[in-house]
């Protein structure tokens, strides 16, 4: 059996990933701030941050721009959680929320909000504040719940089951979302198609806030939790061997990847394979045998900070005028092409397994 214990040598790939990873968060988390039609350089967002600007800097970089920087940040981060804990607890490299139809399911109950309320941002009161968030997370919830039921065979989890059960929940939340647009007014339904594809175009710090404060409840606990992780990996009779509770530490981690991908889903709309391929490239640049839990998080954190700013402006770079590309359609871009490499050499894999 493979030892739990990281040595010296095994651990500095890790840190350095994360350092890394963090570096280029930083320089991304500048240049977003300071690109845009007002340009800003490096130097005047930092004295704006130390609150050394003047006030028209200030309004740009805190009021205009920090929401949305922030939700990329803290979006990508959770995103990148939930996808971690579903790859360990699944041992699959395929299982993240997106395509295990906990987003999907977050999208369903917010889509409904949106149609019957009035609109994503035409929505009033408690619906635009509260009510999509709360719905958001309930729909993920749920979501997660019949993953589980229907994935669990004989209180062990099955991760082949688990991917199958999840495609048909992802594909019966879409039909679902398709027939609610058809419900809806013309006004509405525009507003409703820009949240699916995934947008940070309009976010608000309380949305912010709301992501933020679920990754700081939730990570400490997870951090905590990594050992569990680890013995997870190795099989549920390893894990049960050593003393883990496998159904309950099971159930309990299912529950906060689901928290984490609704909350993020409520915020940002359908961001997609974002928590596919964060987990498994920091798990690549580790080389660990799980996805890295904290350089999981920096390099999905990373990821939809550039991604976010070459949606934002790639357009007008390539001289096409000030239109952006909603963040989740550049992810589905990017990541569909990675989904295939993974299907393709999880596949290869198993066929030479089998080889006698």
């Amino acid at each position: 059996m493979t030892s739990l214990v990281p040595t010296r040598s095994s651990t500095l790939p890790l840190v350095i990933t994360t350092v890394v990873a963090t570096l280029l968060l930083a320089v991304g988390i500048l240049l977003s701030l300071g690109t845009g039609e007002i340009g800003l350089s490096p130097v005047e967002v930092l004295r704006t941050l130390a609150g050394q600007g003047d006030p028209f800097t200030e309004l740009v970089v805190r009021d205009f721009r920090g929401p949305r920087v922030a939700a990329a940040v803290l979006v990508g981060a959770s995103l990148a959680c939930s996808g971690t804990i579903l790859q360990s607890v699944a041992r699959n490299p395929l299982a993240s929320p997106d395509l295990l139809g906990i987003n999907a399911g977050a999208s369903v109950a917010a889509v409904a909000v949106v149609i019957l309320a009035g609109g994503n941002g035409g929505v009033s009161g408690l619906a635009a504040s509260v009510g999509l968030p709360i719905a958001a997370l309930l729909g993920a919830m749920v979501s997660g719940l019949a993953l589980y039921l229907l994935a669990i065979r004989n209180r062990q989890l099955d991760p082949i089951r688990m991917v199958v059960v999840g495609v048909g929940i992802a594909a019966a939340g879409t039909s679902l979302v398709s027939w609610l647009l058809t419900l809806g007014d013309v006004m509405v339904v525009g507003p409703a198609l820009a949240w699916l594809s995934g947008s940070l175009h309009a976010v608000t710090w309380p949305a912010v806030a709301g992501v933020g404060l679920t990754i700081a409840v939730v990570l400490p606990f997870l951090l905590a939790w990594t050992r569990r992780l680890d013995v997870l990996v190795l099989g549920d009779d390893a894990a049960g061997g050593l003393g883990i509770d496998v159904h309950r530490t099971r159930v309990l981690l299912l529950l906060l990847a689901t928290a984490l991908a609704g909350v993020a889903t409520s915020a940002a709309g359908a961001v997609v394979f974002l928590a596919l391929c964060a987990p498994q490239l920091a798990r690549a640049l580790s080389r660990t045998s799980r996805p890295p839990l904290l350089a999981s998080a920096v390099v999905g954190a990373a990821l939809l900070t550039w991604a976010d700013l070459a949606a934002r402006m790639l357009l007008s770079w390539v001289g096409f005028g000030p239109v952006e590309l909603p963040v989740g359609v550049f992810t589905a871009v990017l990541g569909a092409p990675y989904l295939l490499f993974v299907v393709s050499r999880t596949r290869s894999t198993s066929l030479e397994g089998r080889r006698p």
